[in-house]
């Protein structure tokens, strides 16, 4: 607990950053993408081929 929590105007979600070293360069990222979203059936072929298609038409 801290007293930060008490101001009105933080939000612990809103603004927690996203830690690159963990989340990127130690695989916490990929973890959760194949332990949690395809180990758990989340994401399958069908749903990779429907975001590849979308992913096909964006223009950078």
């Amino acid at each position: 607990w801290s007293e930060i929590y008490q101001l009105h105007y933080f939000n612990l979600i809103q603004f927690c950053v996203v830690d690159p070293m963990h989340c990127l360069f130690l695989g916490v990222a990929k973890w959760i993408v194949t332990k949690l979203w395809i180990g758990e059936g989340i994401l399958n072929d069908e749903k990779f081929k429907t975001m590849q298609k979308r992913a096909d038409v964006i223009k950078i």
